[in-house]
């Protein structure tokens, strides 16, 4: 595709008087465009909601887009459109599929000031260049980089990596993201299972209920609840509107747990959960909570000099910041107590609040950068950066975490929801494909105790990031778990964020005939999960291929299973490395395995987990080793004469060229070896 034909004008004051005195500069490098706006007003000021648009043309290429866009504080979600005046607002990132079957992306950014996001309108398409601060004369900033490629995935990584050069190299792509340990083993959260009603009684028996049911749990969140918000005591806390209620109006008092709840401390608390092996990890806002921290609280007398007060909702509220010392000081007080108390790491709530808590007290890039640099300095210093970022998708947060691995991509579980499951899988699967290029992607919480459980414990097994439930007590189900990880809780986690195929890219899979792809690979081995979206319910057809994911095939078959059908099949060139199917509705799962016969075999690991490749090492077509003991199939051309496990014959069931293996040993691990015939 040629350059993007461009147009720009600045606006000054709240009136938003047109400007002429603002320019476009372009930067190149291999092919991608970067476009800097600068300017000067003299002694007048910027539009503090919009200093400058820059108007771009819809290109006669482009046969359809998917849009990225953030509908509210926290999350994002796909659109999909072949106009460019139907963009949504706060549209993040923009992928148009060109009639000749290219891509072109734009890509907008947070600078250290400025912050772009586009939009379509009534007469076009703009990208919005806009700082939230109405003292600003000049404005020299990054916007947006764009460029064309035919990997849809090697372009959003591409021009992610130079919006980075082009930022200053200030924050780094994923693979410079150390993942914390703790994250590789499965967890639990408080919310869902107890929401106000968290204490620690109801704590230590879930965490007993574990130990009985022998689901190796190793730490858990205290979510929304847990803290000292005084204004909660002797309140009416029976059911959800109340709840909430006292939520959307409480202040933080203090570091500490409620007294009221957990009597004996947060530590103590602490403690006696690691007696069952689990351990602690603590949630809070950015803000302290919903509306703050209590004027009349020991957070206030203690901290005075880092608290702002802030008009907030109608009423006046203490938040910390907004320069990087004060959000430092209150981070490091807060989870040095933390630390303190036995916590292993952080969740931090209500990022992408700034737009609404800190709007007018300085530019949104100048805020972002001060509280993400305080917050990550801090958790690298008590937790060894282990943190998971959560409501916190706006592009401020975006390009101004410097290091931190793991992002939250969607909005709140809700249980027993096909509507809600259809929207979750929507949103995790395009927010990562935006975004996993700088982060690991958090896909949320959920119930193993559900009618869609299956199905979260589907997608999180592909996400390549944590896995969490929040079942509250005697709920939990071992089974629906065990397919996830090991026995010690160890996940077995993919080697990427898990993305669409790239024929679901720009396609809505609610108005489509065609299944939602989800893709992720473990080495040369590659998974695809197929759901049925179609808000009618029809049947939609699956076809999963080599080329869907870009693999370039290594040998002349790849071997090809399904999960839930039992398929057991071969693909090949003659038939494109490709396999068709039909999935019946939403409940109609399907988990395929692709894996190279190189010399006519292939490992598929242990038959129980969903990502088998991850449950062996060593492997050549004589034998592996088996990470933790269990049955197991591998593929082999060469007719198998037996199988030893351990040195000892092992039971083996032979479906054409497929191989199931018995496992009896009794060590944790097994040597699988394989002897042919003659």
């Amino acid at each position: 595709m040629d350059m993007l034909k461009l147009s720009v004008r600045g606006f000054l004051g709240e009136e938003k008087e047109a400007f002429d005195g603002v320019n476009l500069k372009f930067a190149e490098k291999d092919g991608f465009t970067a476009v800097f706006v600068k300017g000067d007003s003299g002694d007048k000021f910027f539009s503090a909601s919009l200093g400058a648009e820059i108007k771009i043309e819809q290109p006669e290429e482009m046969a359809e887009y998917l849009a990225v866009h953030r509908p509210g504080e926290y999350w994002c979600s796909p659109a999909f459109s072949r106009d460019l005046k139907e963009a949504p607002h706060d549209t993040q990132m923009l992928l148009m599929k060109n009639k000749d079957d290219t891509y072109t992306a734009v890509l907008p950014v947070c600078g250290d000031k400025y912050t772009c996001v586009l939009e379509g309108r009534e007469d076009g398409f703009y990208a919005n260049v806009l700082s939230w601060y109405s003292e600003l004369n000049t404005v020299d900033t990054l916007a947006f980089v764009y460029g064309t490629g035919e990997s849809p995935y090697k372009l959003i990584y591409e021009l992610t990596k130079y919006a980075t050069e082009c930022l200053g190299d200030y924050i780094v792509m994923r693979d410079k993201r150390p993942y914390p340990e703790v994250f590789e083993y499965l967890g639990w959260c408080t919310w869902d299972a107890f929401n106000i009603k968290v204490s620690e009684k109801n704590v230590l028996r879930k965490c007993q209920e574990f130990n009985e049911k022998n689901i190796p749990i190793k730490w858990a969140i205290f979510d929304d609840m847990w803290g000292d918000v005084r204004s909660f005591v002797g309140k009416p806390q029976n059911t959800m509107p109340e709840i909430h209620a006292l939520r959307v109006q409480g202040a933080l008092d203090s570091f500490e747990a409620c007294p009221v709840r957990f009597p004996n401390g947060l530590k103590v608390c602490a403690d006696k959960m690691r007696m069952h092996g689990v351990d602690l990890a603590v949630w809070h806002p950015v803000q302290g909570y919903w509306k703050g921290i209590s004027p009349t609280g020991d957070i206030a007398r203690d901290l005075p000099d880092v608290l702002c007060e802030r008009d907030y909702q109608g009423g006046m509220r203490l938040a910390p910041g907004i320069t990087k010392e004060k959000f430092r000081k209150y981070f490091d007080a807060y989870h040095k107590h933390m630390k303190e108390c036995g916590s292993v790491f952080m969740k931090v709530d209500n990022q992408s609040t700034i737009r609404t808590w800190y709007k007018g007290m300085a530019p949104v890039g100048e805020i972002a950068r001060n509280m993400h640099e305080a917050l990550e300095e801090t958790v690298f210093k008590y937790f060894d950066g282990a943190l998971i970022n959560c409501m916190c998708m706006g592009q401020e947060n975006v390009w101004n975490r410097q290091k931190s691995a793991i992002c939250r991509c969607s909005g709140d579980f809700m249980p027993e929801n096909n509507e809600w499951f259809s929207k979750h899988i929507l949103q995790c699967a395009y927010n990562t494909f935006y975004q996993g290029g700088i982060y690991w992607c958090d896909w949320d919480m959920w119930w193993t105790d559900d009618s869609n459980a299956y199905k979260n414990a589907l997608i999180r097994a592909i996400s390549g990031g944590p896995i969490y439930v929040s079942d509250t007590a005697e709920r939990s189900i071992a089974s629906v778990l065990a397919p996830l990880a090991f026995s010690d809780g160890r996940i077995l986690r993919c080697d990427k964020p898990g993305v669409p195929t790239k024929d679901c890219l720009t396609i809505n899979a609610k108005e489509s005939d065609k299944a939602l792809k989800i893709f992720n690979n473990c080495g040369d081995i590659y998974y695809v999960t197929a759901f049925n979206l179609n808000e009618k319910q029809k049947p939609v057809s699956v076809c999963v291929d080599l080329a869907g994911m870009e693999v370039k095939p290594l040998c002349e078959k790849y071997v090809l299973t399904e999960r839930f059908t039992g398929v057991r099949t071969v693909i090949t060139e003659e038939n494109g490395y490709s396999f068709n199917d039909t999935v019946k509705n939403i409940d109609d799962l399907r988990l395929y395995t692709l894996a190279p016969a190189i010399s006519g075999f292939a490992c598929l690991g242990l038959c129980e987990k969903y990502i088998g490749a991850k449950s062996v090492t060593d492997v050549t077509r004589h034998g592996f080793t088996l990470i933790e003991k269990d049955d197991c199939e591998f593929y082999s051309e060469n007719e198998v004469k037996k199988v030893l496990v351990d040195g000892k014959p092992a039971v083996v069931a032979r479906n054409g060229n497929f191989y199931k293996v018995k496992i009896t040993s009794e060590a944790k691990k097994a040597s699988v070896a394989i002897i042919y015939a003659e």
